[in-house]
Parts: C-alpha cells; structure tokens; sequence
C-alpha cells in the first residue's frame, strides 16, 4: 500500500518539471473518471508515450477513480441529457453510423457524461496542479519527511532492491 504513495512523493521530490507532474496528474484524472473502455485504452498509451510522470497519473488515476463514484449520478444525467437532447440527435445518428464510435461506447449516458466532466476539468486541473506543485515541494514534503512512517518505507523500498537479486 505504501508503494504507490511512495511512488507519489519521490515523483514530486524528483527533478520532473511541474509541467511533467501536471499533466501526468491530468491524464490520470481523465483515467479516473471515464469508464475503462477504447478511449481510456488510448488515454493509457499517451501516458506511456509522452513525457509526464507515471507516478503522478497513477495518483491522479486513483484520486479521481474514488471520486468518479460520487459524481457517476451526475455523469449520468448530463450524459442523458446530451443523448436525448432533440437537436443532437440527427449528429449521434450520423456519428453512431460509423464502428469506431460504436466501439468507443458514447451512446451509454454514464461514459459520455463522464467524458464530458473528463474533457471539461482537463485543463483547470492541470493548472491547479501545476501550481500546486511548488507549495507542495517547499511546505509538505519536508513535513512529510520528519515522520518515521515515510523513513521505514523508503528504507524498505532500498532494502528490497539491494537484496531482491536473492530472491530469484
């Protein structure tokens, strides 16, 4: 369990650009939100192709996939919305003519509004974040570093790597 918060505070003590950090935490969020189909899929692989932090995706994946559950009511109704609205609907028959829009699963209210709250708070979380990012480094993580939880855990995580060849 420790691992991934691990993982998370030796991102931000790492020295990745807060722009790195942001909008890895961006995607992760987008991740966390929208259901796991096609375009997550494809969310995922920009993750591993573009040059942002995993650690921070995974955080913001995991923040975000909790949160998803609270908003999915709320996802749902802007989704039915959208999909019962009278003057969208000659462009979700077009669009639902071709497989890819099929396969991508936009015709169930719940991905759509999902995606849709994922697209809207994209770029606004990124700025937080990327603006969070220096008050962490200066306030929290030297907080964070005086208790001895943090301490074992890193020692843990040296030990394991020094002697895990034994292991085989």
């Amino acid at each position: 369990m420790l691992g991934p918060i691990n993982k998370l505070l030796s991102a931000l003590q790492s020295d990745a650009s807060p722009w790195q950090l942001a909008w890895g935490f961006s995607l992760g969020m987008v991740l966390g939100l929208t259901p796991l189909w096609l375009p997550s899929i494809l969310i995922l692989f920009l993750i591993l192709v573009l040059r942002v932090n995993v650690g921070t995706a995974l955080a913001g994946w995991a923040l975000f996939g909790g949160l998803s559950l609270g908003l999915a009511p709320w996802a749902h109704q802007v989704g039915e919305w959208w999909l019962l609205h009278p003057e969208w609907a000659s462009t979700w028959t077009s669009l639902y003519q071709y497989r890819l829009w099929q396969i991508a699963h936009l015709h169930h209210t719940l991905t759509l509004g999902s995606w849709v709250f994922a697209v809207l708070l994209f770029v606004p979380v990124a700025f937080l974040s990327k603006a969070m990012v220096p008050v962490i480094r200066a306030r929290v993580i030297p907080k964070l570093q005086r208790y001895h939880l943090v301490r074992t855990s890193k020692g843990a995580g040296l030990f394991s790597r020094a002697f895990g060849f034994w292991r085989g």
